[in-house]
Formats: C-alpha cells, structure tokens, sequence
C-alpha cells in the first residue's frame, strides 16, 4: 500500500532536458504533458546509482536536507536547476546576518557586472566612432588620389593639383611617377 505523498515542482525531462512538472501524490492532478508519481518513503537510489533527472530530483526531494556537501557535485552534474534547488536550500538554515552578508556580496556582484557592461558597451561605442572617423579620413584620401590621377593624365602641373587635392608634393610627385609608368606601359 502506498503511503500518501505530496509534491508538486517543475524540473527536467530526461530526452529534451525539460518536464513540464512532476506531481507526487495520491491523486493525480495534470500538469502539462504527463504525470509522474513518486513514493518518495520507497525511493532508494544511492547517488552513484542516480541515471535520471527524475532520480535526480526525487533524491533531492528525499535527501536534501541531510546531503554531504562532498555529494553536491555528483548530484548535481550539468543540471543548474538542481543546484540552484540546493542553494536555496542551504540558504534557508542561514542566519540573517549569514543572509545580508550574502544579499550584500550578491548586489556588489551584480554592480560590477553591470558596470563592467557598460565599460563594454561604451568601448563598443568609442571603436565605432573612432573606425567611422578613420574610414571617413580613408575615403577622403582615396578621393583625393583618384582626382589627382585623373588632373595628372591632364598634363596639370603638380602645384595646380596640390592645392586643389590637398596632397602634398611628395605624394603628387610619387603619384605622377606611377601615373608615367601606366601611360607607357598602355603605349
């Protein structure tokens, strides 16, 4: 004869990692797609022997409360779910100086990461910035050596193109040498 037992929780499914809810109890009750009943009294599974999420988290419903810390890895596995179920559960016998400490540390943490975010976030936006600018500089660069090839293959002298390109006479001057190289070379 089974022993009334009551439970109600969400947890995993073993094929795609998700149950939509265990029920334990005598009377069955449906929650999403199926029911799983747990005499929990009967459920006598060692940890080296728990295979399942189910067998996972019907030894947590047994166990939990007495668990060797030593065990928590081996119980735990990949499943960050029935970690988080333990560390709640360890936070409950706290004291409530143990919690503020905790709640404490636990705001300081979350405000380094949101400032560490926004550090990233701002650098994100500096190197865009500063990419836009040298690509602006580039294209202007580019224009400018495409006028003054296309005023160098009209014979204008190299003064007459610095000052309209904004280049100087050392890069004209290296331009038109490489512009008399083409010309010949399409002669």
């Amino acid at each position: 004869m089974f022993k009334p037992t009551y439970t109600t929780c969400r947890a995993f499914l073993e094929e795609s990692n998700r149950i939509e809810g265990i029920t334990t109890g005598p009377f069955p009750g449906q929650i999403g797609r199926f029911q799983s009943f747990l005499e929990l009294p009967k459920f006598n599974k060692a940890i080296d022997e728990l295979t399942t999420i189910v067998e996972k988290w019907a030894y947590f419903f047994k166990h939990a409360s007495h668990t060797d810390p030593a065990d928590l890895e081996k119980i735990i596995g990949d499943d960050s779910v029935i970690g988080q179920a333990y560390q709640v559960l360890n936070q409950y016998y706290w004291s409530e100086s143990d919690l503020h400490t905790y709640e404490r540390e636990k705001k300081s943490e979350m405000d380094a990461r949101a400032i560490m975010a926004q550090k990233i976030d701002e650098g994100i936006a500096q190197g865009i910035a500063q990419g836009i600018a040298q690509g602006v500089i580039q294209g202007e660069k580019r224009k400018a050596i495409e006028i003054a090839k296309a005023l160098l293959q009209e014979m204008i002298p190299i003064n007459q193109v610095s000052r309209v390109t904004g280049l100087t006479d050392e890069e004209l001057t290296s331009l038109s040498r490489c512009e008399s190289v083409v010309r010949e070379e399409s002669l």
